[in-house]
């Protein structure tokens, strides 16, 4: 499923942060997200995707789940939706960013999800997913 990660990692998932994202999902709007164009780069988990910008509204959401259970808001955070994982030739990236499509329509988000992850993408394990209204 296409996503973009919001925050995290996580150490401790509990029943109250469940219910708090829970509530905070209920309680916010669908965002619209603007993508930059597509990227890439020589790491297995950001091999070929969009950027996205961090706009205001990004980082506020961001925030916003930090006051419900903190992460590491400090950190680079470059969002972005992978379209591939894994390790490809540049030329080939590059090929496929002049074959693709401009991105000149907005990214709906409308839900957050709490995903537990691996090293191995085939691992990956949606623990709850809320609709945003």
């Amino acid at each position: 499923e296409t996503h973009i990660t919001l925050t995290g990692p996580y150490l401790n998932i509990n029943n109250i942060f469940i219910n708090k994202l829970k509530n905070f999902a209920e309680n916010n709007s669908v965002i619209m997200l603007r993508a930059c164009g597509y990227n890439f780069k020589q790491e297995i988990f950001k091999s070929f995707y969009i950027s996205i910008e961090n706009s205001p509204l990004l980082k506020e959401l961001r925030r916003n789940i930090y006051d419900l259970n903190s992460f590491d808001l400090a950190n680079n955070y470059s969002p972005h939706i992978s379209l591939s994982y894994g390790n490809h030739e540049i030329e080939e990236k590059k090929e496929l960013i002049s074959i693709l499509p401009e991105l000149n329509i907005p990214i709906r988000m409308s839900k957050i999800a709490l995903v537990e992850v691996d090293e191995d993408i085939k691992l990956w394990k949606i623990l709850e997913s809320f609709d945003l209204n």
